[in-house]
């Protein structure tokens, strides 16, 4: 399998993984709605705002978006040639920039995001910080 299987392979999974979440959280507040459930008073299933919620998922949509874009353009390089010493100076960046972005997917997808009394993990926190960082700067670079 070819490297840019895999990272076609991590961007299917990051999908299926934004509609997984999204799905779940749906489910989980549908539970709550009918079962009198007030997530305000931190009495729900999970201690996340809809707000939060649909953030992480615009987030997420936007940063599968970008991948998207970068894997086009990577696919596009390794057409013309795999010689990384060809590539032109704008060619390597996308390379750096596209293996960078997967390094960053594969870390939201394997952070854990809710602990056992449903608060957002601390460790998630940090990595979703960091990816809106990287991915918000990297949109404003194309």
């Amino acid at each position: 399998m070819t490297k840019i299987n895999e990272l076609h392979q991590l961007k299917n999974f990051m999908y299926k993984n934004i509609l997984d979440f999204s799905e779940a959280f749906s489910q989980i507040k549908e539970i709550e709605f009918e079962n009198n459930i007030d997530n305000s008073t931190n009495n729900g299933f999970c201690n996340i705002s809809d707000t939060e919620i649909e953030e992480i998922i615009i987030f997420l949509q936007h940063t599968d978006d970008i991948f998207d874009t970068y894997l086009g353009m990577l696919e596009e390089i390794v057409d013309k040639s795999t010689n990384w010493r060809t590539y032109t100076q704008k060619e390597k960046e996308t390379v750096v920039a596209t293996a960078t972005i997967a390094k960053t997917v594969k870390s939201l997808c394997d952070t854990p995001m809710i602990d056992e009394y449903g608060e957002v993990t601390t460790s998630y926190t940090i990595a979703l910080k960091e990816a809106k960082e990287f991915i918000y700067k990297i949109s404003e670079a194309q």
